[in-house]
């Protein structure tokens, strides 16, 4: 039995990372580039083969998130600076899944998607004529979750 359907999620997300290099100014020991992902949401199709209580699905759509991206130039230097930018990024995602149904309207998945949203341009510019970099940072992760499903059916 095949069903079909469209999804729409919202989560937090709370995802950050960081990495130290050298710097790209000499006069500076070290860089650092963080990246904060604090809210995923979803639009989405999704269709799939019934069996049983059990749906496996394939699923995909519209994404859009919270992207946090920082830039320290001379990491613990008085003289140090950071360049950030934290915007909505629009993008895709794509994935699959199961869910298992344990009442009539009650159900459990288990979901992997894989989001790319749009890049992310961050100019880091010290002052003119000195330190000048110009970073595009992808923005794109995985998800693996899982859920509980209330379905609403309509009144006959």
């Amino acid at each position: 039995m095949w069903v079909w359907g469209i999804e729409s999620d919202f989560s937090a997300m709370l995802a950050k990372g960081t990495s130290s290099f050298p710097s790209v100014d000499i006069g500076k020991t070290t860089d650092q580039l963080t990246s904060r992902y604090d809210w995923l949401g979803t639009l989405r199709a999704r269709g799939g083969i019934a069996n049983g209580p059990a749906l496996f699905y394939a699923t995909g759509g519209l994404a859009a998130a919270s992207v946090n991206h920082a830039y320290f130039i001379g990491v613990g230097d008085p003289d140090g600076f950071e360049e950030s930018k934290q915007q909505a990024r629009l993008g895709w995602t794509a994935g699959g899944g199961i869910e298992y149904a344990f009442q009539p309207n009650w159900s459990v998945k288990l979901e992997y998607l894989h989001v790319k949203l749009q890049d992310t341009k961050l100019d880091v510019v010290q002052s003119p004529g000195f330190v000048e970099s110009h970073l595009r940072l992808k923005n794109e992760f995985d998800v693996v979750r899982a859920g509980i499903n209330y379905r609403f059916q309509p009144s006959r």
